[in-house]
C-alpha cells in the first residue's frame, strides 16, 4: 500500500479528497488558461468559424425545408403569418386614418348643423317679421 502512496496520480486524487475548495480553484485557473489558449489561437479560431458558417447554413436549408414542406401540406408558413401580421397592421392604420378623418368630419357637421339652426331661427323671425308687414299694411288698405 505505500507504493499506492508514492504514485503522483494517487497523491492528487487524495489531495482533490481531503482539500476541494483548492482544488476546485486550481482547476478552474488551469481550465481558464487552456480556454484563453484557445481563444488566441488562430487555427482554433478558423474551425470554429467554419463550424459556425456551417451551422448557419444548415439551419438555412432546415428553414427552407421546412417552408417548402408546409407549403405543399396547404399549411401557413412563418412568412405567410408574417405577411398577415403586415397586412392586419396596415389595416389598422387605415382604420385609425379613417376614424380621424370621422371625427373631423363630425366636427364640421356639428358645425354646419349649428349654422343652418342658427339660419333657420333667422329665417323663422324674418318670415314672422313680413307676415306681421304684410298683414299690417293689409289691414290698411
Amino acid at each position: 500500500m505505500s507504493e499506492e502512496r508514492k504514485n503522483p496520480l494517487f497523491e492528487m486524487f487524495g489531495k482533490l479528497a481531503s482539500q476541494p475548495a483548492e482544488a476546485m480553484k486550481t482547476w478552474e485557473k488551469w481550465l481558464a488558461g487552456r480556454f484563453d489558449e484557445l481563444a488566441r489561437n488562430e487555427s482554433f479560431l478558423g474551425q470554429m468559424g467554419k463550424a459556425m458558417e456551417g451551422s448557419m447554413l444548415f439551419r438555412a436549408q432546415m428553414n427552407r425545408m421546412t417552408e417548402q414542406t408546409l407549403h405543399n401540406m396547404r399549411m401557413p408558413t412563418l412568412g405567410d403569418v408574417e405577411g398577415l401580421h403586415g397586412r392586419l397592421d396596415e389595416l389598422e392604420r387605415m382604420i385609425d386614418r379613417l376614424g380621424h378623418r370621422l371625427e373631423a368630419a363630425d366636427a364640421q357637421n356639428a358645425a354646419l348643423v349649428t349654422r343652418l339652426e342658427d339660419f333657420a331661427a333667422r329665417n323663422t323671425e324674418l318670415a314672422e317679421r313680413l307676415e306681421a308687414a304684410l298683414s299690417g299694411a293689409g289691414e290698411a288698405a
